[in-house]
């Protein structure tokens, strides 16, 4: 563990939730964290300054104009701790709660006509009610003019969930009193239909709604997961226990698809989690024979036929986790056996049966919902996610080709690492280091409307560092990287005009009056006073979602007023964009410098770098492609069966197979042959080494199911465990029984002596990796653990982020839902769990008693 010290640095006004429709949630703190060279506007006075340069000169008369352009509005006599804010069509909508165990007040209700100018207070809507703190409010996915504020159960209540809904932007509600109480995180809204809406009771109940929420109809009770199907209208899918237990963590249970017709029908059984992503259903099930162990099996037919995916089996402590899938590709991550914080990252081929390791050690550690796997938005294929290196330090890598190959980043030309670092790599922060408490008020960022461009918190080192991170920015896609020096620090940023202007707030315990902005991706940089108090604590930015919209809203409190009120600043930033652009204003972009990423030269249109105008029509972001001719090393991974050894980038056999048991549609058969294009490749001719093309047949039966996914015919593993004879007991059952009793005696006794050699001689259970084959548990008395509050002091020391054991040890664990860090998302999810341990049941412990048991 961190030093107690350290640990009692607390982050403070920091942006809290991400939500499903845009919905933001910042809170007041009374106790503040120390954020090292982070003391507030005064000492930045001279990075605030942007550079003398006449290509950098705004003009005074136009910051003039941006002064008159800025308006505060302050929220009197609210003493709520807590405010949610959404955009609900054309309208903003702030909602402030306070809810503890030993105080609950009445929610109140703002709304703005005006983009933020102003708000009207509306909680008359409420009726005295109290909004839940965490997902009180949510906006529906396809029109966000429809909204739902659920009320707040309390300590012995009887009557169900009240819920607030509007489906004008929050011009008129109606409340509705629900017949149960609900479990707002699991709630789902269909993708193709704005009315239709998923909802769980705190029971376990399913309940479903054709109407946004007005009317509601039981489904099933025993119900652990629902999700709807992202491509077929009006299916969903659920899993139930059949045993009719209240048990989440369960490997018994029965998948279930409802067709739009309201028919429900089994397709899967013994089913430990499942999760859709486009046209695929994941499936992780229990595998017979084997105590706790799960195989992963894919459908692309709504669960009609199942096909087992060519993924390392995982133990019951384990879980696989669906990271991305985009172009019929899926990025699966596979938990390493033992508590190692890390696992692999495999890629699929277009039917997400057959995989190919891309990475190894991928940081994520087992329990803690926290990963660092980020999708670059604003350009095709690119990745970023953080590594576990050999000494338990973490570093960055990217993929620009969909997992072919991961580099490290190269740290900025101006920026030089101290002669102590191994390397000098750019290594970016985020939810990982989050959860170390490391001062990070945003998360890397990027657009589909911004092309090429990427702004994330970072350092330079060959690791993370738990120092305070800098502002880097790229409109490359990831290749090149700068960090300016007025971004020094942490800093709330965002996006506006399709990358036309960039805005960032120092992150600082002290009141802050002072916005940074670029009209041009990052290279001069200019600043604005946007209030006359002496500063407000700042707790984050709202800009519209789409990162298209030019002005923006800055929210804080007042420290200096009685209460602390909440007030927020808007600010429109396109008074300072001079005119709008025009077609001389934009340019061909040509990705990677012109060179071939996924078998094509892609080009995009973009506005010019030292261009300052303001995007008033629709910029067309697709990508144009030049056909490239096929390359081995970049356009083509390992085929089944086959490997990359160390730093080659050959595929050699690796035998793999021949432990492996092949299911594909029904037949014991599969055909590989050395390489096979990247999905989603478009390359053309070339030389290929193939090898001649190799006949898999293998043993089908040894899984539940079979190619026609009828779950009658895949027996029960639980049905199939013998009982004992219900007849009278013979002599030689008898002497069975004894026999029995004895050896549990001894197997006792033989335990006890193992768990006192263990606790004393500090020997760690590990596993080890045989040629990416079967593990093999191995007790090895050579690893010896380090002493903790050494370990930890010397990580400080070190400045580094660390991982595994002596990070992740200790207490009992939160579950945290797919949407990752800081809490639960509810539909706008960035990876999907398939397994994960359940809080309840398990602690988060390196050599534990229970892994000597599970031998």
């Amino acid at each position: 563990m961190w030093s107690s010290s350290w640990m009692k640095s607390v982050v403070f006004a920091t942006l809290l939730l991400f939500t499903q429709g845009g919905i933001l949630q910042f809170n007041k703190f009374d106790s503040i964290g120390e954020l090292e060279n982070n003391s507030g506007i005064h000492s930045r006075a001279k990075r605030d300054t942007p550079a003398a340069s006449s290509t950098c000169d705004l003009g005074e008369d136009l910051k003039n104009i941006l002064t008159s352009k800025t308006v505060s509005y302050t929220f009197t006599d609210d003493p709520n701790q807590s405010i949610s804010l959404t955009w609900t069509g054309l309208n903003v909508l702030a909602l402030t709660t306070e809810v503890s165990i030993i105080n609950i007040k009445k929610s109140l209700l703002y709304k703005s006509n005006d983009r933020g100018k102003t708000f009207k207070d509306i909680s008359s809507v409420l009726e005295g009610a109290t909004i839940r703190k965490i997902s009180g409010i949510l906006t529906a996915p396809l029109n966000n003019k429809k909204l739902i504020m659920f009320g707040a159960d309390v300590m012995f209540q009887i009557s169900g969930t009240s819920i607030f809904i509007s489906e004008d932007s929050g011009e008129t509600f109606k409340k509705v009193l629900l017949s149960f109480k609900c479990n707002v995180g699991t709630i789902q809204f269909s993708p193709f239909d704005e009315n239709k809406i998923l909802l769980k009771s705190d029971e376990n109940s399913l309940y479903s709604s054709n109407d946004f929420g007005h009317t509601w109809t039981w489904e099933n009770d025993f119900v652990n997961s629902v999700q709807w199907d992202p491509k077929h209208v009006g299916t969903y899918y659920y899993s139930l226990d059949p045993k009719k237990e209240p048990n989440e963590d369960t490997m018994e249970d029965e998948l279930y698809r409802v067709e739009a017709n309201g028919e429900h029908t089994l397709i899967a059984k013994d089913v430990h989690s499942f999760v859709l992503k486009d046209q695929f259903i994941l499936l992780s099930v229990q595998f017979c024979g084997r105590n706790g162990s799960r195989v992963l099996y894919v459908s692309k037919n709504q669960g009609h036929a199942w096909n087992a995916a060519q993924v390392p089996m995982i133990g019951k402590d384990e879980f696989y986790s669906l990271l991305d899938m985009t172009e019929e590709m899926i990025f699966l991550h596979v938990d390493t056996p033992g508590d190692t914080g890390h696992g692999d990252i495999y890629t699929s081929d277009e039917r997400g049966i057959v995989y190919s390791k891309s990475l190894s050690r991928h940081l994520y550690p087992n329990g803690k919902g926290v990963h660092d796997f980020y999708k670059v938005d604003s350009i095709d294929g690119t990745y970023i996610t953080s590594q576990l290196s050999e000494d338990n330090t973490v570093h960055t890598v990217i993929t620009h080709d969909k997992g072919g190959k991961w580099d490290k980043i190269d740290n900025p030309k101006s920026k030089t690492c101290p002669s102590t670092e191994k390397e000098c790599k750019l290594q970016i922060h985020n939810y990982f280091s989050a959860s170390k408490m490391v001062s990070l008020p945003a998360y890397p960022l990027s657009s589909n409307n911004t092309v090429g461009l990427i702004i994330a918190h970072g350092n330079v080192g060959d690791a993370l560092s738990i120092q305070t991170p800098d502002v880097y920015i790229s409109r490359d896609g990831g290749y090149v990287w700068r960090q300016p020096d007025e971004l020094s620090g942490a800093h709330h940023y965002g996006i506006g005009d399709s990358g036309g202007v960039i805005f960032a707030i120092t992150y600082s315990k002290l009141p802050i009056n002072i916005i940074k902005y670029s009209l041009d991706e990052g290279r001069c940089w200019y600043t604005h006073n946007f209030t006359t108090l002496p500063g407000i604590i700042v707790t984050g930015l709202l800009a519209e979602p789409g990162n298209q919209a030019k002005d923006v809203t800055i929210w804080g409190y007042n420290p200096h007023a009685a209460g602390n009120p909440w007030t927020v600043v808007f600010i429109d930033f396109k008074s300072v964009m001079r005119t709008a652009c025009t077609n001389g204003d934009y340019e061909k972009w040509d990705a990677n410098d012109g060179g071939c990423i996924l078998g094509s030269q892609r080009s995009y249109m973009r506005r010019k770098e030292n261009t300052k105008c303001s995007n008033d029509k629709q910029l067309d972001v697709k990508a144009s492609h030049k056909l490239c001719t096929c390359q081995q090393s970049v356009d083509y991974m390992c085929d089944f069966g086959y490997s990359k050894k160390g730093d080659s980038a050959e595929c050699t056999l690796d035998n793999r197979d021949e432990s492996r048991d092949i299911c594909i549609d029904g037949e014991e058969k599969l055909v590989t042959q050395t390489y096979r294009k990247i999905p989603g490749d478009k390359c053309t001719g070339g030389d290929i080494s193939q090898t001649t093309p190799r006949l898999i047949a293998k043993n089908c039966e040894v899984f539940n199911y079979t190619g026609d996914g009828d779950p009658t015919r895949f027996p029960s593993c639980y049905k199939n465990v013998p009982f004992p004879s219900t007849g009278k007991t013979t002599g030689s059952n008898t002497g069975l029984i004894v026999f029995l009793v004895l050896l549990i005696i001894v197997m006792g006794c033989a335990l006890g002596v193992v768990v006192y050699y263990k606790r004393h001689s500090l020997i760690r259970v590990r596993y080890r990796d045989l040629n990416n084959a079967d593990c093999l548990l191995v007790v090895d008395d050579s690893i010896l653990p380090e002493s903790g509050e050494g370990h930890q002091q010397e990580a400080k020391q070190n400045g580094r982020l660390m991982a595994g054991s002596s990070l992740l040890g200790g207490g009992d664990l939160s579950l945290q839902s797919p949407g990752n860090l800081p809490t639960s998302n509810v539909n706008h999810v960035t990876s999907s769990d398939l397994g994960r341990p359940s809080a309840a049941h398990r602690t988060y412990h390196d050599d534990s008693d229970d892994d000597l048991l599970m031998m």
